[in-house]
């Protein structure tokens, strides 16, 4: 919910929850305002009274298993991420000793990929330098373990060829190119593709991409998804208008191996 000034922002969010209380008392169901957790986005935090009760906004809310501060920095996240990701290690030691390094990626992808990708679409364009380097840390860190190159005698893409898997960074844009790409053509949650499609424009010389333009001045409204996420799409070498999924992702695929191998 939007809004010019905190005391705004606290008497629509009022207004709302209450609103909120009363339809569930209208209709047999009780709302446990003990149990309700708010947070304010880029402003100072405050406190909100649903009917008689105050309920002091947070710093932070763990929202399907992410935790989303109110600056949208996402560095609790990313360690929360990391932290998950330790707590493999000894399984994976262990597995190693029977499995091998096919089996081994096939867990690997299962179990660690898809932790650290968690909703990644949504907040892998804000993270600090420091947050990505803790991540390809520990993916690396684990991919190490798994290849048993205890002394270091392999580099990054050593290990990762060892493994035949991708790096993090191609890994975290397939995935998010693909959930943009999606947005555009009505493929995710149509909600979205208003707001995405709001700010972008057509441009004479590349007639076969769209542009998107950043409208906001606040860091909060830089570090939304329909403005965080133009920088990918910027980096699209290839014309995109009009493609099918598959096709999309095939050219995606193939520029990104491009570059990895330049």
């Amino acid at each position: 919910m939007p809004g010019s000034d905190i005391s705004n922002l606290e008497n629509n969010l009022k207004l709302t929850l209450n609103k909120h209380m009363t339809w569930l008392n209208e209709i047999g169901m009780v709302g446990n305002s003990s149990k309700t957790e708010i947070m304010i986005l880029g402003s100072e935090q405050s406190i909100i009274e649903i009917g008689n009760t105050p309920i002091e906004t947070l710093n932070k809310l763990k929202v399907l298993g992410t935790i989303v501060d109110s600056e949208l920095k996402w560095d609790i996240n990313t360690e929360k991420i990391v932290s998950r990701c330790r707590s493999f290690l000894y399984g994976l030691r262990y597995l190693r000793r029977t499995l091998n390094l096919e089996d081994m990626a096939r867990l690997l992808k299962a179990q660690v990929i898809s932790v650290i990708t968690y909703c990644a679409p949504v907040w892998f364009h804000r993270l600090s330098y420091r947050s990505r380097m803790r991540l390809r840390s520990i993916y690396f860190h684990i991919i190490r373990v798994i290849v048993r190159d205890f002394d270091y005698k392999l580099n990054r893409r050593g290990l990762l060829r060892a493994m035949k898997m991708e790096d993090l960074d191609t890994i975290m844009n397939k995935r998010t190119s693909c959930f943009v790409f999606k947005i555009l053509y009505h493929l995710q949650p149509t909600n979205l593709t208003g707001i995405f499609l709001s700010k972008c424009y057509s441009n004479a010389r590349t007639p076969e991409k769209l542009a998107f333009f950043d409208t906001s001045r606040g860091l909060i409204g830089r570090a939304c998804l329909s403005n965080g996420l133009r920088k990918i799409v910027s980096e699209w070498d290839f014309p995109w208008l009009n493609l099918e999924p598959n096709i999309f992702k095939q050219q995606l695929a193939a520029q990104l191996s491009n570059s990895v191998n330049d």
